[in-house]
């Protein structure tokens, strides 16, 4: 019996291993020539996404949804694969303006260095 349990502990655990730390992005949108810089922080292994605007100063932390191809959070998707992010603006006023619906934007990844 407690050689089962040790190896039903050892393959739930597995995974959680070979996952490694956040992953942080620095990103730019370009909302109808305007830059605007994005940094996010991806850590699939609690699947949250932690995402804000330097400029301002605002962050948050919310759910995010870790496919093959993409990870979406909030109004945003982001490619596994380009780097490519968009941006979907659910406002109605943005139709009744004319102005584009989604918000495209490039990323790259942050090498973290360690300081001790």
């Amino acid at each position: 019996m407690k050689l089962i349990l040790a190896s039903m502990a050892s393959i739930i655990a597995a995974p959680g291993l070979a996952m490694s730390g956040p992953v942080n992005l620095k990103c730019v949108l370009d909302d109808q020539g305007k830059q605007v810089p994005l940094e996010i922080s991806l850590n699939e292994a609690i699947g949250t996404v932690t995402y804000g605007r330097p400029d301002t100063g605002s962050s948050r932390t919310a759910p995010g949804d870790f496919l093959p191809e993409r990870v979406m959070f909030g109004p945003f998707t982001l490619s596994r694969t380009s780097m490519q992010i968009s941006r979907y603006n659910y406002d109605s006023s943005m139709r009744i303006l004319g102005l584009p619906r989604e918000t495209v934007g490039k990323c790259e990844i942050l090498e973290v260095k360690r300081v001790f």
